[in-house]
C-alpha cells in the first residue's frame, strides 16, 4: 500500500493496546536511503500535549483508518528525561523538521 503525507497525517496513532496518541504531525527523513524514518505524532492538546517520536520500526501496521504503533512507543516522548532523544530543528532539502 501507498499512503501520502496528507492521508498519514489525518490517521488516528493508537498502541497495540489500544492507548490512543494522535496523530502524525511531521515526519523524520532520511536523506541518504530516501525513506521515512520517524514518525512525529502529537496528542494535538493544548493543555497537557503530548508529542512522540515513533520509529519506522515501531509502527505495527498502517491501514485505512489508523496506524498502530508497539506498547513500547509511548516511551518515545519528546522531552522525557533520557528515555528518548529530542528532535533538533533543522532544515535538509527544502523540508522543515521541527518540535514546539
Amino acid at each position: 500500500m501507498k499512503i501520502n503525507y496528507k492521508t498519514i497525517r489525518e490517521l488516528p496513532v493508537v498502541t497495540e493496546g489500544g492507548e490512543k496518541l494522535g496523530k502524525v504531525v511531521d515526519l523524520e527523513v532520511d536523506g541518504e536511503a530516501f525513506s521515512v524514518d520517524k514518525f512525529v505524532v502529537s496528542s494535538g492538546k493544548l493543555i497537557g500535549k503530548r508529542e512522540y517520536l515513533i520509529g519506522a520500526e515501531q509502527i505495527v501496521r498502517i491501514t485505512e483508518n489508523e496506524i498502530v504503533v508497539m506498547n513500547s512507543s509511548i516511551k518515545q516522548e519528546v522531552g522525557v528525561d533520557k528515555l528518548t532523544e529530542k528532535i533538533p530543528v533543522k532544515e535538509s532539502a527544502g523540508i522543515n523538521f521541527k518540535t514546539e
